[in-house]
């Protein structure tokens, strides 16, 4: 696990998750940020589609289909009754570095990433608080 300071553009963690990825690891990124109040995929942050970029790595999409429902921020997990699928779609090639080609890069991730969680897409960035701004 690598701690990255959300919200900010945090180098340090970046260069680390670079140095892993030269080294031939796998790494596991959330690209929303945080996870779904609503159960949708909101816009994607930057991060993965400058690493895959920088780093000429594939990524490949995993989505957390039901999450939302058995663990919503801000409130306790359910420990029976709910649940959960994990989806693998096909690899992507990295994105070319420039700004254009990382956002399309995004834009198609966050429509796979919805398609595989059978759900829809948000224009909107998921906020970084977890539970914190979230009332019950």
């Amino acid at each position: 696990m690598v701690p990255l300071r959300r919200g900010e553009a945090d180098g340090s963690a970046m260069d680390v998750l670079g140095i892993l990825l030269e080294d031939g690891a796998c790494v596991a990124a959330y690209p929303e940020g945080s996870r779904s109040r609503d159960g949708r995929v909101h816009r994607l942050r930057s991060g993965v589609a400058r690493l895959a970029a920088t780093h000429g790595v594939t990524v490949v999409p995993a989505s957390v289909a039901g999450i939302h429902g058995v663990w919503p921020i801000g409130a306790k997990p359910r420990l029976r009754g709910g649940k959960v699928t994990v989806r693998f779609g096909p690899a992507m090639d990295p994105p070319d570095h420039t700004p254009r080609s990382r956002r399309f890069f995004n834009d198609r991730l966050q429509v796979i990433l919805a398609d595989l969680a059978r759900t829809t897409t948000a224009d909107d960035f998921s906020p970084f608080h977890g539970g914190d701004d979230v009332t019950p």
